[in-house]
């Protein structure tokens, strides 16, 4: 299935904005809704990868990606799994290096994630 890069801010941005305070467009962090992935710049091809899953796991389908949002906001276990994919995903793109662990490990344990896990187990899941 064919995604499309859209460089814009999603339609949703006031609402994802409100949900997740974290969320800063402008400092390019990336939003998938459906097939398609929002960015303000330029994806590297393990950025691609990782909203490939995503886009994956709504499939392709915004009806899906409604589903999809309203689960990953609510159940952190959905939502833990969801990027754990994601975050296995790009680190098998950045070659699975020690440094791509760490910067992978530090962001799923973050608050853009909700604080999901402690670093450590970021660390244990990523490299799963």
């Amino acid at each position: 299935m064919e995604t499309k890069i859209i460089y814009k801010k999603p339609m949703l941005y006031f609402l994802i904005k409100l949900l997740f305070r974290d969320y800063n467009f402008n400092n390019g962090v990336i939003f998938s809704f459906g097939n398609k992935i929002y960015t303000n710049k330029e994806l590297k091809i393990w950025k691609r990868g990782h909203e490939f899953i995503h886009c994956k796991q709504m499939k392709f389908s915004s009806i899906y990606a409604i589903i999809h949002f309203i689960k990953y906001l609510f159940l952190r276990k959905f939502r833990l799994k969801s990027e754990l994919e994601a975050f296995q995903t790009e680190y098998l793109l950045l070659g699975k290096t020690e440094y791509a662990l760490h910067e992978l490990s530090l962001n799923l344990s973050g608050p853009l994630y909700g604080n999901l896990c402690s670093y450590h187990e970021a660390r244990d899941l990523i490299s799963q």
